[in-house]
């Protein structure tokens, strides 16, 4: 009688051909976004070293900003628009008011006060969106393995509490 070895099986290896392919997939796009991430950071440095404005409307912010270092106010800024000074404000006065407070430590660099604001939104609003995007699957998974949570425990178990035989 031949005894065959018994079959080890990884647990993070896929079972099936469907399984393998998302394996392969998952992979395939934590590389792409391994490498843009990569590219990211390296554009990000080279801009926050970059001393001259980007674009025209890092200019106006700069002015901006510099209103505001010289004393002025929001209500300055953001004043009506039939009266002179006739200035376009078209960031939140949150966005000027923090690079304000950035370029305090930046030794009063205020262009790149307003990068560090800028990237760290971004950042901000990724590590947002990969919350959201992880609490999606794991709500997907639950529903997919039919664990609810605990508070749905007795339609789960079909144990529908301790009633007596007159309540029902």
């Amino acid at each position: 009688m031949s005894h065959s070895p018994p079959v080890v099986r990884r647990r993070w290896l896929p079972a099936t051909p469907l399984q393998f392919a998302e394996l392969a997939a998952a992979l395939v796009l934590a590389a792409l976004v391994g490498l843009h991430g990569l590219f990211f950071v390296r554009h990000a440095v080279q801009v926050l070293g970059y001393p001259f404005p980007l674009d025209y409307g890092e200019g106006p912010l700069l002015a901006q900003v510099a209103v505001l270092r010289a004393g002025g106010s929001l209500s300055q800024l953001y004043g009506p628009i039939d009266q002179p000074p006739h200035l376009v404000v078209n960031y939140p006065p949150v966005y000027l008011l923090c690079t304000l407070l950035v370029s305090s430590l930046t030794g009063g660099n205020a262009l790149l006060a307003g990068r560090l604001v800028s990237l760290g939104s971004a950042l901000a609003c990724v590590v947002a969106l990969g919350r959201l995007v992880e609490e999606q699957r794991t709500k997907n998974k639950e529903q997919r393995t039919g664990n609810l949570g605990t508070k749905n425990k007795e339609q789960r178990t079909g144990n529908l509490g301790t009633k007596n035989k007159e309540q029902r």
